[in-house]
This record gives C-alpha cells, structure tokens and sequence, in this order.
C-alpha cells in the first residue's frame, strides 16, 4: 500500500506493518512501526488562565518534550513518547485550553532526518 507523507503516523498504523523510509530517492530503510514509535510526536499548545504562572522550567525539564516556546500565557511545544511528564509539570496550574496535533508522516521524516545527528538511528 503507497502511503502519502499527509497521511499521520496514527493512521498508517491501522492498515500498515512495515514502512519503507526514501530519502534523496534512495530507499533508506524498511521498519516494522513499533521500531518508528521513537519518532512519534505532537504538537502541543496550551493556555493557562490569567491567575496562574506558567511553569515554563518545569516544562522544560520535562521528559520527551522539546521545542519549547512561551508567548505570554500561551506555551507550544513538542512531545515525543508518553504525555504524562507534560501532565505532571502542569498539574497545579490552571488550563484554560489544551490543543494536541499529530504531525504528518513528511513533517516526521523532515524533522528526523534534519536533526543533528544525535538522534537514534532507525534500524536497517
């Protein structure tokens, strides 16, 4: 089945096993999904009501949350793996809206394969 890059991770994991990674139009590596669960993430955007100071270090310093950005009341980031860290460094606060989004399979991809080399490398 030929899977296109809009399509996300979730949804390919209902009809697929393997995935067939191209890059540079060479074929990089085929993966059983679960090998690919490593780079699964979401986009995340919270609000906190106006009484409530936003726990920006403890956001930070969150396990599997990256990219964070703060505007006045409003933090986004991403989360890669379990929510649950996230949930732990907001819990005494106050939300006023929370707002999560699964990237596209080519959001995925570009930002694996654009980031530094320190990332795991997927299994050949």
């Amino acid at each position: 089945m030929l899977v296109q890059l809009e399509d996300v991770l979730s949804e390919v994991e209902h009809v697929c096993d393997r995935v067939g990674i191209l890059r540079a139009g060479r074929l990089v590596t085929v993966a059983q999904l679960e090998d690919l669960q490593h780079i699964k993430a979401h986009r995340v955007e919270i609000e906190f009501a106006d009484d409530t100071e936003v726990p920006e270090s403890a956001i930070r310093s969150a396990a599997g949350v990256e990219d964070v950005t703060v505007e006045g009341r409003r933090v986004s980031c991403t989360v890669r793996g379990s929510f649950e860290p996230l949930f732990d460094a907001i819990r005494a606060t106050r939300v006023t809206d929370l707002v999560s989004t699964e990237p596209s399979l080519e959001e995925i991809f570009l930002s694996y394969y654009t980031e530094a080399p320190t990332r795991k490398a997927l299994p050949e």
